[in-house]
């Protein structure tokens, strides 16, 4: 929900080195940004759009072309660069900031990925994979994903593993992810942080481990057409 830019009051305490979009009325452009400080008459902040960052200063007298929407981006599982995946969530630190920032995040690196980085380094080959997402003001990619997700569909997440991509997220919850241990044709199946079950491309069937059966249908209407079973021996 926007709201006046005026209406941030006690701007340094509550939104210094916080990420919310800013919306030009004028312009009807919205852009990500982080706040830095107000300093005297002028907001400073830093625009945003991926790896780009421009400083961007707004005057007080300015204050009226510009709503601000303070809310939290949807956490979960975000694709990086179209290679990895990551899950986030949110610490239960207690926090005076009102909107956005990096300090009470917490950032999930899944099984698989630590396992392949191990193979490279093992082999003394460089990895793709990016082990630590560092959130301080050198990685603005990682946010910029946060707030603008891309997900895949199904015919795209069957594209990315015939190129043998190492995870792929299908919406903020729901994750396949390749493991070299498995036979060619199946990949692990994630919701959330857990492992849940297989996916196998080669029937395009899946199949939840007992203890989550309960996502069969969730699962079912997300992979749409991939048939669904419990999991036992025989299906892997």
């Amino acid at each position: 929900m926007y709201k006046p830019l005026e209406s941030l009051t006690e701007f340094n305490s509550h939104y210094s080195n916080c990420y919310f979009l800013l919306r030009d009325k004028i312009e009807r452009e919205t852009i990500l940004v982080k706040a830095l400080e107000m300093y005297d008459t002028n907001i400073e902040l830093l625009e945003i759009n991926g790896s780009n960052i421009v400083n961007k200063s707004i005057n007080v007298d300015d204050y009226h072309y510009y709503e601000v929407n303070t809310t939290y981006p949807s956490l979960g599982v975000i694709n990086i660069k179209d290679s990895d995946t990551r899950y986030i969530s949110r610490t239960p630190d207690r926090q005076w900031k009102k909107a956005f920032n990096t300090r009470n995040i917490n950032i999930s690196l899944y099984d698989n990925s630590k396992y392949i980085y191990k193979l490279y380094v093992d082999r003394g080959r460089h990895c793709p994979l990016q082990l630590v997402l560092s959130t301080d003001n050198n990685n603005h990619d990682f946010i910029y994903d946060l707030f603008f997700p891309q997900y895949h569909s199904i015919s795209k997440m069957e594209e990315l593993i015939e190129k043998k991509t190492i995870n792929i997220a299908i919406n903020n919850k729901v994750m396949v992810s390749f493991d070299p241990r498995l036979e060619e044709h199946l990949y692990l199946l994630y919701y959330k942080e857990n492992m849940i079950g297989y996916l196998n491309i080669e029937d395009r069937t899946f199949s939840l481990l007992n203890s989550y059966k309960n996502y069969m249908r969730e699962i079912e209407s997300v992979l749409e057409i991939y048939k669904g079973d419990i999991y036992n021996d025989r299906n892997a």
